[in-house]
This record gives structure tokens, sequence and C-alpha cells, in this order.
């Protein structure tokens, strides 16, 4: 993944010994960091290979698909996030 300009938010994790790879099955783009008080973080993101990843298995599994629907974070309901924490026992 050299010189490709990564997302927003991703250089800092890389600068401190980050990781970026990308995962064979679900083309999904993954980036492994520690932080700076030792927590180790996994994240997983879409981008255009891994949505054209995606796209590509639909279409072997649905030939006749005549389209699909992308959620970006942050067109969702504001209170999603509060829901979630809640339930996963989070401030």
């Amino acid at each position: 993944m050299a010189g490709r300009r990564l997302a927003t938010g991703i250089e800092a994790p890389l600068k401190y010994g980050g990781s970026v790879s990308r995962d064979a099955a679900s083309g999904e783009t993954i980036l492994r960091y520690t932080d700076a008080s030792g927590s180790a973080h996994i994240v997983h993101f879409q981008d255009r290979s891994a949505v054209n990843a995606k796209t590509a298995w639909t279409k072997t599994k649905q030939p006749q698909i005549a389209g699909m629907a992308i959620w970006v974070v942050g067109g969702e309901d504001p209170g999603f996030w509060p829901d979630i924490a809640a339930q996963l026992g989070r401030p």
C-alpha cells in the first residue's frame, strides 16, 4: 500500500509502528496499531478496492442484482452511538 494516500486519521497510527494490510476474503483494508497507553487496536474499513471486491462477490451470488446501498458513518441517526455505548456498558 506504499505510495497511497490513506484516509484522514490513519497517518498518525502508522507513524508509531502501525501497519496496513488487506483481507484477502473481504477486500477490506485493516489498520493495526498500539496506542500510547499500550492498547492494541484493529480497524477494518472500506475503500474503493473493498467495495469493488464485495460488489463482484455479490454479483456472482445474485447475478440479477440491480443496485446496492452503502452506509457511511456520519449519515446515521445520531442516537445510534449512545445506544450502542449503553448496551456495551460504556459511558
